[in-house]
């Protein structure tokens, strides 16, 4: 039953926030070298525009559905989270990628190590946007016969979920740019694009659900992701001279 799944991810994101407290405070009495006063004044000043981009991207993963649901009605808001959820599983790869590869974007551009760290951003981005167009393809090719498995009236949702796999192949393509501008002391930048792109996300979810009902949202996320990961490549070059891909 949908409380019962309900019940669990709460317990289980009650555990989560619990391990994760109990580890911090363990980590903090191990670390002397800082007094507890300046700790904590230095991660507000470096986790604040984090908690931006968190609570920014939060806004916008349920933004689309609110509002779909608001301005169209229930049959509508199924169709898309199935597609939604269907395009979003590419992303897996990148949340992935990101965790590896984060620290290590860190440490090596600290040691002024450009030249070994765009190798290294070059060849996962390589295979990211394999990836991408080989999930894209599958989403073009057998869209029609995956959403089926959720009933034949799913099918309807093949124009969004092909809207939204192609706006998760332009994220999946550029790789780990935001987490490139956060390990770079470049968060801010990332705080302004993702309050700009959420924003805009907003906007064009309400005009064009009005008018193409979840193809409107579909096209509004779709159309935002790209925008968001153009941006943030386009500052990645300007802030710090790598190049993801070898010809741009």
């Amino acid at each position: 039953e949908v409380t019962t799944i309900a019940v669990i991810y709460a317990v289980a994101r009650v555990c989560v926030t619990v391990t994760v407290l109990s580890y911090w405070k363990y980590i903090n009495q191990r670390v002397n070298a800082y007094k507890p006063k300046f700790l904590g004044t230095y991660m507000f000043s470096k986790g604040l525009p984090l908690l931006i981009v968190s609570a920014s991207l939060l806004i916008s993963s349920s933004a689309d559905t609110i509002m779909l649901g608001w301005l169209s009605n229930t049959e509508e808001v199924g169709l898309y989270n199935v597609a939604a959820k269907l395009a979003l599983l590419t992303s897996f790869f990148l949340q992935i990628t990101i965790s590896t590869i984060g620290p290590k974007i860190a440490v090596m551009y600290k040691n002024s190590q450009i030249r070994p760290l765009e190798l290294l951003l070059q060849r996962v981005t390589t295979v990211l946007t394999g990836i991408g167009l080989l999930s894209l393809l599958l989403f073009v090719l057998l869209g029609r016969y995956i959403l089926g498995v959720w009933g034949e009236e799913f099918v309807l949702a093949y124009p969004m979920l092909v809207i939204l796999a192609t706006g998760q192949f332009f994220n999946i393509a550029s790789g780990p740019v935001g987490n490139i501008l956060v390990m770079t002391n470049n968060e801010k930048i990332i705080r302004n694009i993702t309050a700009f792109t959420v924003s805009l996300n907003l906007v064009l979810n309400f005009f064009l659900i009005q008018r193409f009902n979840a193809s409107g949202a579909a096209i509004a996320t779709a159309f935002t992701t790209v925008l968001n990961m153009i941006l943030c490549y386009a500052y990645v070059r300007k802030k710090t001279g790598l190049k993801m891909f070898k010809f741009i």
